[in-house]
């Protein structure tokens, strides 16, 4: 990707993604470079988590145990929690309201 289109995307992405890709633009070592790549999918995946609960508490009646599970990510922010509540709030609005996420986001889920 040429370097104006980093510069681009920089500007126009959340700080969630945008922060470690500018990081990962600016360093000069691979391994740096390597660690910041999972840092940037990080980003991505806490950006898709916080649209998932959003989407989930707009739309359904979320139970004790994924509220808890939701709030322990505000508190804790661990990426395995992420893959896991994530994954159980596409379950959840699988089960309750199928018609808001597409058969493939939720066919990921699931497996």
């Amino acid at each position: 990707m040429p370097q104006n289109q980093f510069e681009k995307a920089k500007n126009e992405l959340p700080v969630h993604v945008a922060a470690p890709l500018n990081r990962l633009v600016n360093a000069q070592k691979y391994f740096n470079k390597l660690h910041l790549i999972s840092n940037v999918l990080s980003g991505c995946l806490r950006l898709y988590g916080h649209t998932i609960i959003n989407i989930a508490r707009s739309e359904l009646e979320i139970n004790e145990t994924l509220e808890q599970s939701v709030e322990s990510l505000v508190t804790k922010d661990v990426l395995g929690t992420w893959y896991e509540t994530t994954g159980k709030l596409i379950k959840e609005i699988d089960v309750q309201k199928p018609s808001l996420l597409t058969p493939e986001l939720t066919e990921l889920a699931i497996s």
